[in-house]
């Protein structure tokens, strides 16, 4: 097995590391669909300035502006839903912990273990050697996406640009609804 580099924790990480945790508590603990998602875009902020703390800026502002997208259109596709229901039952939300708990715990320990493991050899030297001449650029990050994985990279632009296509076509349909519900009010 190979080594694992081993990384100073400092406490803007333990911190950053916190403010994670406290949005996705609170995306499962938020009592409307609205401050869920406001928490959970809060997880990815988090995540953008962990990136952003690691010397991965091209990244941070990718996961910043995926996740603004995200959170305004997952508003949008909410503002139109009735409230949420009453919680429920203790035991059943309690057994929902337990799944929850778990499945998180099974998916940490697969990724602490997965640390270790050496494939073979790393593609990283390749692509640091190969982003100047055949890609003619120094930012390796942006190399990789535009040139060498250009199609998947389309690909998710596509998705991206399909569902806010359906989250519009959504919003248009529930527009006339909306306004036909406000016509019947006294």
């Amino acid at each position: 097995m190979g080594e694992v580099a081993s990384v100073p924790v400092r406490p803007v990480d333990v911190l950053l590391a916190l403010f994670v945790i406290g949005g996705a508590l609170g995306t499962a603990l938020g009592r409307t669909r609205i401050g869920a998602v406001v928490a959970l875009g809060a997880v990815g902020l988090g995540v953008a300035l962990l990136f952003l703390r690691h010397g991965a800026p091209d990244l941070a502002l990718t996961q910043l502006l995926v996740e603004a997208l995200a959170v305004v259109l997952l508003i949008l596709a909410f503002r139109g839903l009735p409230p949420m229901g009453a919680p429920r039952a203790g035991r059943l939300r309690r057994w929902n912990l337990v799944i929850s708990a778990a499945g998180g715990a099974a998916v940490a320990a697969l990724l602490y273990a997965a640390q270790a493991v050496e494939a073979g050899a790393r593609v990283s030297a390749w692509f640091a050697a190969a982003s100047v001449p055949a890609g003619h650029g120094r930012n390796v990050v942006n190399v990789i996406l535009v040139d060498f994985r250009a199609l998947d990279t389309l690909g998710e632009i596509t998705v991206l640009g399909i569902a806010a296509l359906g989250v519009g076509a959504l919003l248009a349909r529930a527009r006339p609804a909306a306004a036909a519900r406000r016509e019947e009010a006294p």
